[in-house]
């Protein structure tokens, strides 16, 4: 395999996963871990979760078939979960970075980024400091390193609560505040008065920012500043 440290920043621990899909196996969904080439199984003892990568099942067709037959399908950003999107299903996006990498154009899209840590304190960034050193838009490792930022995965409990969220949404059973909705509007002007903004998303998808409310809730302070 080729050398990818280059962009080992996206890289997450599957087995911060194990809560949130224990969750969705008590609500009854049926869990199928994605991928081909991956290092570690997932240990869970239940009829309803499939470790897909090592099964005998799995096959390219397959890949694109379930993706393009999920009730929900859940990504740390890899790739695949773009097929959900073709298909116009929904997805949700986990520890997704960069965080400008957001999608602008699907309404069944939500999506909470990594946090942003100063490697020296330990303290999150915040949100308009990101901005102004072009932190939402590196693309390697050692861009994260000269300006001493580590990534932080979102704590399980949390990732539940976005989950939860999503599902909500689907069911149409999620109501924002009037409160996260202004958190959203001034994150959202504070990204497209950014300088990288159009290389990603085009000016008639302003108005789209489909950041999780739960996500918002969790890290009101650093997004806001």
């Amino acid at each position: 395999m080729p050398n990818l440290d280059y962009h080992n920043y996206r890289d997450c621990d599957i087995n911060n996963m194990i809560k949130p899909i224990e969750y969705l196996i008590e609500k009854d969904f049926f869990v199928i871990r994605m991928g081909k080439i991956v290092h570690n199984h997932i240990t869970i003892n239940s009829e309803y979760f499939l470790d897909y990568p090592f099964s005998d099942y799995r096959s390219d067709f397959l890949d694109i078939w379930l993706m393009g037959n999920s009730y929900l399908t859940i990504s740390t950003g890899t790739g695949l979960e773009n097929i959900s999107d073709i298909f116009n299903k929904n997805y949700l996006h986990l520890n997704m970075t960069p965080f400008m990498n957001y999608n602008s154009w699907s309404k069944k899209y939500l999506f909470a980024p990594k946090l942003f840590l100063n490697s020296n304190s330990k303290e999150k960034i915040n949100f308009s400091k990101l901005i102004e050193i072009g932190a939402i838009n590196f693309s390697s490792t050692q861009e994260y390193i000269e300006k001493d930022i580590v990534m932080c995965e979102i704590d399980p409990n949390n990732m539940i609560k976005i989950i939860d969220e999503k599902i909500k949404r689907i069911e149409n059973q999620w109501e924002d505040t009037n409160e996260i909705k202004n958190i959203r509007e001034d994150i959202r002007k504070k990204l497209i008065n950014s300088e990288s903004y159009y290389l990603y998303h085009i000016k008639e998808n302003d108005y789209f920012l489909n950041l999780s409310s739960s996500y918002i809730e969790q890290n009101k302070e650093w997004l806001s500043n």
